[in-house]
């Protein structure tokens, strides 16, 4: 057996550990290709690379000149084409069916999801279509962080491609299964403009976006009247607060000196306001709106 590991970020870099903990694994190892990742401040494309180097695995990097000779390869946080299909492995972060596309996890967050999941399927020519080989779940309660989200799915990731491992190794074959078509469910892409907050949804869904696109992601937005353009890090509920008039972003009053805003049902309590320079940020008035 021989593997061919494409590996992005904290996912990646926690699988390759777990591989190079035994020798019968990392033996296996034919080479291993990383990338940055420029929308994520936490891309592990250093730790990688050295990880590599310590463990004499080869090693390229993404647009290199690539030749697969190995018998399976393995996709890990890839966010880009391969052209060579052939035994090729994508975990994709979702308990498939479900979720299949972009940003599965953020989106499951937002949404209030149970549980967040990873899956291990045979590549193919539609998203995230092809048969599932093993796949696992794990509960989540809220507030829940994306960072610690992406712990939880790094360590899934762990657990799925050792069981791959084992049953190359030890049967040479992978057993899979079709995905339930009409429990298909889809997951858009994010933009810039998809990290501002919108104040018109109750607080509870507002905490949620706030945690699930924050560090090492860009972190939510939004904009005072005077057009000043501000990142929210963290906020809470504030359950006791019920407004007689609708007035989603308006500023009510202030918890000592943390920022008071009404939603479209209850309210949140701003912890830690910055500027796009990552500095503390202050209103400069009383009677402002967010938008």
């Amino acid at each position: 057996m021989a593997l061919t590991l494409y590996l992005l970020n904290k996912k990646g870099y926690k699988v390759l550990t777990a591989l190079t903990k035994t020798n019968k694994y990392l033996s296996n190892i034919d080479l291993v290709v990383g990338a940055r990742d420029k929308g994520n401040e936490e891309d592990y494309f250093d730790e990688i690379r050295v990880l590599c180097n310590n463990y004499n695995i080869k090693y390229i990097e993404r647009g290199q000149n690539l030749t697969i000779q190995s018998e399976h390869s393995l996709a890990i946080g890839w966010r880009w084409l391969i052209k060579d299909q052939k035994n090729l492995i994508v975990l994709h972060d979702s308990f498939l069916p479900k979720y299949r596309g972009f940003s599965p996890t953020v989106n499951m967050l937002i949404n209030g999801e149970t549980y967040i999941g990873a899956s291990a399927i045979w590549a193919n020519d539609k998203m995230d279509e092809g048969d599932i080989i093993f796949q696992k779940k794990v509960n989540i309660t809220y507030p829940l962080k994306i960072q610690k989200a992406i712990e939880l799915i790094a360590n899934l990731y762990v657990d799925i491609v050792l069981y791959i491992m084992n049953a190359i190794l030890e049967k040479n074959i992978l057993p899979s299964l079709p995905q339930m078509k009409n429990d298909a469910t889809y997951s858009i892409w994010r933009n810039e403009d998809d990290y501002y907050i919108d104040w018109a949804k109750e607080a509870a869904e507002i905490v949620r976006f706030v945690d699930a696109v924050g560090y090492p992601y860009g972190g939510a937005k939004s904009k005072t009247e005077d057009g000043e353009i501000i990142r929210i890090r963290e906020c809470e509920v504030v359950h006791d607060i019920i407004s007689e008039i609708p007035a989603p972003g308006k500023l009510l009053m202030y918890d000592e000196e943390y920022p008071i805003i009404l939603c479209g049902k209850k309210a949140v309590k701003l912890l830690v306001i910055e500027d796009l320079n990552n500095n503390p940020f202050v209103f400069k008035k009383f009677r402002t709106q967010l938008k």
